[in-house]
């Protein structure tokens, strides 16, 4: 019964979103908001912070974060759980084209996988803004992937869910970190 109650609310909120939400000049603004959760510009920012000393000290754990979460995380775990996407509904009209399977979003999972990292990473500092960023672009790349029509509302919040426990987990797995040690000049 409990599933009946939630197919019907995520039905429910992707089609206030994604159809009642729509139109013309919002479509380019959610096809930005979804290269946030993209991986080629996830990579390309971490790289681009090796330019920072910041970026030198959290480049590993950020990688390691990303790339298990994102790129191993959510794939692995789409390939376990085999569920359609809302874009094959009649009510939909997808502006992306992906029909395999959506569960979890792999947008939003390697964007919270690094929004949890830089937000244990960073607690209490003054770069702390950064977790801050990092977890808009999460909520966005979410909203934006209900909103283009290829993926449920649960899809995203299991995404965030377990990018977060891969951002964790790379963070109890990389020792500087939870010392503080490394950070400490960022305060």
């Amino acid at each position: 019964m409990w599933a009946k109650h939630l197919y019907n609310w995520d039905y429910e909120v992707f089609k206030s979103i994604h159809v009642g939400w729509s139109h013309p000049w919002l479509n380019p603004l959610f096809i930005v908001f979804t290269w946030l959760g993209r991986g080629e510009l996830q990579g390309a920012l971490i790289l681009l912070g090796l330019m920072h000393p910041l970026g030198k000290k959290l480049f590993w754990p950020l990688a390691v974060s990303f790339g298990a979460g994102g790129l191993i995380g959510a794939q692995v775990i789409k390939h376990l759980v085999p569920r359609d996407r809302p874009s094959q509904l009649p009510i939909s009209h997808p502006l992306e084209h992906i029909f395999y399977n959506s569960f979890p979003s792999g947008h939003t999972t390697s964007t919270a996988a690094i929004a949890m990292l830089l937000t244990w990473a960073l607690w209490g500092k003054k770069s702390f803004w950064l977790a801050y960023a990092a977890w808009i672009a999460t909520a966005l790349a979410g909203l934006s992937r209900i909103y283009l029509g290829v993926h449920w509302p649960t899809d995203v919040i299991a995404g965030i869910f377990s990018g977060s426990l891969f951002g964790t987990l790379t963070f109890f797995a990389f020792p500087s970190l939870r010392k503080n040690q490394r950070l400490s000049e960022f305060k």
